[in-house]
């Protein structure tokens, strides 16, 4: 059996009868500095490189899976999509895609600046996203920070280990992942002007 430890001579005097004691704490609230970092998403899309550097694993679809923009992603269902986007949506047709056997819809919000492809198996069924694009005015950002109005070189030094340098085109596009599932940074005048995730490949 373990003996308590005595803590008689820590506690603070009793209250008289009658009087109300006012509750005190001799532990400070941690400072923001020392509040635990958020864990980011995409790490577990890298692994060490032969440099000691870190590197995009071999998974070409991972940063595609975890990445998020605002609190939207790739598969998410209908009802957390039109939660995440307080903006009025026009919807068009449902057209069937021979290369997924889907059917597509867009959902465009040009109010919050976002257009979504939804995608059922059947032809009024329910949907998921497949592919996200954020444009002016939105305010929505990436797992990594990057917005619309981020400049060109905070895009490549928050996505350097996930840039596929053969498939952009400095000032222009930048690819994180994969064309067949990642994400398409758009640039004009050294800023970011859109951002595509999905796959704009098949």
């Amino acid at each position: 059996m373990f003996a308590l430890p005595a803590f008689a001579d820590n506690l603070p005097p009793a209250a008289s009868p009658g009087s109300v004691a006012s509750p005190t704490s001799s532990v400070a609230p941690p400072s923001p500095a020392e509040a635990p970092a958020a864990a980011d998403p995409l790490a577990e899309c890298l692994t060490p490189g032969k440099s000691g550097r870190k590197t995009f694993i071999e998974d070409e679809f991972c940063l595609l899976r975890m990445e998020r923009l605002g609190t939207l992603s790739i598969g998410i269902g209908e009802k957390e999509a039109l939660a995440a986007l307080p903006c009025p949506v026009s919807k068009g047709k449902e057209e069937f895609s021979e290369a997924t056997s889907d059917y597509n819809q867009k959902w465009s919000f040009p109010a919050c600046g976002v257009n979504l492809t939804m995608a059922s198996s059947a032809k009024g069924g329910p949907k998921v996203v497949t592919s996200i694009v954020i444009f002016a005015p939105s305010t929505l950002a990436t797992t990594r920070g990057i917005h619309i109005g981020s400049t060109e070189e905070e895009v490549l030094a928050a996505y350097a280990p996930f840039v596929d340098r053969g498939a952009g085109q400095r000032g222009k596009t930048i690819v994180a992942g994969s064309i067949y599932g990642g994400m398409i940074i758009s640039i004009a005048d050294s800023k970011v002007s859109e951002i595509f995730l999905g796959a704009a490949a098949e």
